[in-house]
């Protein structure tokens, strides 16, 4: 197991920043000045302690759990939402649908597209 040396100041700023709610590692390292890896060091250990916990997750662009945000206190971690695979298959289903059109590359909703048939009159 690793040591890992934080004097009493980040030590008292890490343990403020998770108290007053959830934060990533980015986060929590933008706001005490500590380095990334050793914010991650640090609080997967006060986890390890059952001192901290996952609060929240965060989404990634295609709506995946994919960021922990941390904070003080003993609670549960909270689930990763998991997606059926009939979901999974649902939204890709949607997704070539929208892109069957060569219109989409250009922004123009299929939908709004008057019918060609029809001639101004």
């Amino acid at each position: 197991m690793a040591i890992i040396k934080v004097n009493a100041m980040s030590y008292a700023k890490l343990l403020r920043e998770l108290h007053d709610g959830p934060f990533s590692f980015q986060e929590l390292a933008d706001n005490t000045g500590l380095h990334y890896h050793t914010v991650r060091e640090y609080v997967n250990a006060l986890h390890r302690e059952h001192l901290v916990h996952i609060a929240l997750w965060e989404k990634d662009r295609l709506g995946r759990d994919c960021k922990p945000l941390w904070a003080y206190g003993q609670s549960r971690d909270k689930k990763r939402e998991r997606m059926t695979q009939a979901e999974r298959q649902e939204r890709h289903r949607a997704k070539k649908r929208g892109m069957a059109s060569p219109l989409h590359k250009l922004g123009i909703d299929s939908a709004h597209q008057k019918d060609p048939g029809t001639r101004p009159g």
